[in-house]
């Protein structure tokens, strides 16, 4: 007996999401499972990408997304995937520009001086410390 593993359909927008994705600086993406793995923001997002909003789940992925404990979500195009990442066009609006956004989930510090993208309220006090004078110079993001 052998065992023929059939090969993975991919929507057909997936190559072209792809080769989006992976020119934002600072987001990885792993393809051949179910079906693209992106990295931003220290975080792993996997997307089940479809062709349009009315296409089939199938009934294993809806199984997926009610199991799953991890990031899953079911997405058309790369503007869903940025805006769940929170990442944001940059005001050119070009294609492949794109700028880091305060991260939604996480909702960490930012200094107003550098605009470092800052973990926590003790982390943000070091900074601000070290490098700007003290620790008023630190704000929440929204």
């Amino acid at each position: 007996m052998s065992r023929h593993r059939r090969a993975a359909r991919i929507d057909e927008n997936q190559p072209r999401i792809v080769e989006q994705l992976r020119q934002i600086p600072g987001v990885t993406v792993a393809t051949g499972m179910d079906d693209i793995l992106c990295g931003a923001h220290g975080r792993t997002y996997w997307y089940e990408l479809k062709t349009s909003a009315k296409a089939e789940v199938r009934p294993s992925q809806i199984r997926l997304r009610e199991t799953w404990t991890g990031h899953y979500k079911v997405v058309t195009s790369v503007d869903e995937i940025m805006r769940d990442m929170g990442l944001v066009r940059d005001r050119a609006g070009k294609e492949e520009a794109y700028k880091s956004r305060q991260c939604p989930v996480c909702k960490p510090w930012t200094c107003p001086v550098c605009n470092r993208r800052i973990g926590s309220v003790s982390q943000a006090y070091t900074h601000s410390h070290f490098c700007h004078g003290g620790p008023e110079s630190i704000k929440e993001s929204n």
